[in-house]
């Protein structure tokens, strides 16, 4: 991700990292290494991410493995469009009206999409209206209740 985000040079843009792990020090270092200290931000564990997401433009996940992301999902609901790997259960949510995946590790095509969605409001506008709508159509507790409901009978959904 970082370093898709060096090679989209998108002069005004800023990347937020959320969370923390063990990567971290080699992670700062990246970006220290790619001189983006000024634009790249590891800001740790936050409990505010609803709020950091209202202030975002674009969501990225460049997972490895992934299962159904919580937080794509978050992002879908804050109307994001997203961009990520495509890996694990990502292709179930992050559908080419939602959002961007390409193959793990291809940083070309991350940093093609950012620029991208940096460069078109009305594409990122598109794309979170889609995602949110997605989530609220296929994650809502009702559509939830019946798809279990219909796993418990023996149906498939």
């Amino acid at each position: 991700m970082i370093r898709a985000f060096h090679a989209a040079a998108c002069a005004n843009a800023k990347l937020w990292l959320v969370g923390d792990g063990p990567e971290r020090a080699t992670l700062e270092a990246l970006a220290a290494e790619l001189a983006l200290e000024d634009r790249v931000s590891f800001i740790g564990f936050r409990h505010d991410v609803a709020d950091l997401l209202s202030q975002s433009d674009i969501f990225l996940m460049s997972s490895n493995y992934e299962g159904v992301s919580i937080a794509v999902l978050e992002a879908m609901r804050a109307s994001l469009p997203v961009i990520g790997t495509q890996v694990g259960g990502m292709s179930e949510t992050v559908k080419p009206d939602t959002g961007v995946l390409m193959p793990a590790g291809d940083i070309a095509a991350m940093a093609a999409a950012i620029r991208m969605l940096a460069d078109s409001p009305e594409k990122r506008q598109q794309l979170g209206a889609a995602g949110r709508e997605f989530l609220i159509t296929e994650f809502s507790i009702n559509n939830m209740l019946t798809k279990y409901e219909l796993l418990y009978k023996g149906n498939s959904a």
